[in-house]
């Protein structure tokens, strides 16, 4: 089984090194080998880098904290056996903060949760970029 849909990935303390390597790692999430370009990984980071939506095919589990805790305890600072998380449910989706020692450090919002339609994760991150448009979008003088 798979989720088409769409994920915000946030920053939160992480040094520009352990940004860039987060950034790497989002640009592979999700089916590579989906038969249309829709269902491969597209990528869009915000203005400061800070954050970036993937929109991507994923599979059931790709997304759980038992198989992100490992790949995030990579490039998240200090001891790779001490990453915590907890997840909670907000009015865009499930969110899941990874931390190490009381600091923040990853997020993933999965935007309208698994299992959700596509159309409608499509509809909760496109309200999401315009409620947030400082952050996403450039002000282009016409």
């Amino acid at each position: 089984m798979s989720w088409h849909g769409y994920i915000l990935i946030t920053a939160i303390n992480l040094s520009a090194p352990r940004k860039n390597a987060l950034a790497n790692m989002a640009r592979l999430l999700g089916r590579q080998d989906t038969g249309t370009a829709h269902g491969r990984n597209q990528y869009r980071e915000n203005l400061d880098g800070s954050a970036a939506i993937v929109e991507a095919e994923f599979t059931d589990t790709e997304l759980t904290p038992d198989e992100l805790v490992p790949v995030l305890a990579q490039i998240m600072p200090g001891n790779p056996a001490a990453v915590d998380y907890a997840t909670e449910q907000t009015a865009d989706g499930e969110l899941t903060t990874y931390s190490r020692g009381g600091i923040d450090y990853v997020s993933f919002l999965l935007f309208d949760g698994q299992g959700s339609d596509w159309e409608d994760s499509r509809q909760t991150t496109a309200d999401y970029i315009a409620a947030n448009s400082a952050a996403w979008e450039e002000d282009l003088e016409v």
